[in-house]
């Protein structure tokens, strides 16, 4: 007989098998951004420095 916490664990397994390579995308999109963001700001504010 199956136990319900096993069951949720595989789904739980099966879930993250899957997300865990998505989150990695995701953390490394949104890391990206983030330089992406400072560094254009950083070059506008050296623009506008003259």
């Amino acid at each position: 007989m199956e136990t319900v916490t096993g069951r949720v664990a595989a789904q739980i397994a099966r879930l993250a098998h899957y997300t865990g390579p998505l989150l990695v995308v995701l953390v490394s999109a949104s890391c990206g951004f983030v330089i992406g963001v400072t560094a254009s700001t950083v070059r506008i504010a050296l623009t506008c420095d003259g």
